[in-house]
């Protein structure tokens, strides 16, 4: 343990004091080099972080910095091999990452309108009050209980759900009704 202290302590004096060789890493510092990559403080800082998000018993202990850092030496090491094998310019491996990269796209474009709708999307008493109404029968509505406030609030929430889907439809609706889009049937039945 206190091995690994020291050797924290020393590769945190080594990164301040050691400049990149090249490029925009120039002046950030380095706290490991790989072959001819270098890991500037600041991209392992942020992968840390991505890390220790994803992971909720994991702590940014001195050991725990020096085992991440020891896994991103490994993956460089097995990316630069993988490189070095050219297996990133197999067919398939770019396809899997078009289509990670296309969905990333859609999901963040999506979280954004998503994000547009929620702000616009309004529930009024009216039709909470309405959606309760229609949740009995003509003849129960004498006897039926007062709306609560923990039921308005479920019944908000599920028409808020609703039309936020429904001007997300419209949306995407829009977007094809303006598009330019062809369909050759004959190609697509062979």
């Amino acid at each position: 343990m206190k091995t690994k202290l020291f050797l924290f302590f020393l590769l945190c004096c080594l990164c301040f004091s050691i400049g990149c060789s090249k490029g925009q890493d120039e002046k950030k510092p380095v706290v490991a080099r790989v072959n001819d990559f270098n890991l500037t403080l600041e991209e392992f800082q942020v992968r840390l972080g991505e890390e220790l998000e994803l992971r909720d018993d994991a702590k940014a202990t001195p050991e725990a910095r020096l085992d991440f850092l020891q896994e991103c030496i490994t993956r460089e090491l097995l990316i630069q091999e993988a490189k070095r094998r050219k297996l990133d310019r197999r067919t398939d491996f770019v396809r899997t990452i078009e289509r990670y990269w296309e969905s990333t796209l859609i999901r963040d474009l999506l979280a954004m309108k998503n994000s547009e709708i929620d702000k616009s999307t309004k529930v009024s008493r009216e039709e909470v009050a309405s959606r309760y109404q229609e949740l009995f029968k003509e003849s129960e509505r004498e006897s039926m209980p007062s709306l609560s406030d923990e039921l308005a609030y479920v019944i908000e929430q599920e028409l808020g759900e609703q039309k936020k889907t429904r001007v997300l439809q419209e949306w995407i609706a829009a977007l094809q009704h303006a598009a330019v889009i062809e369909i050759d049937q004959d190609v697509l039945v062979q």
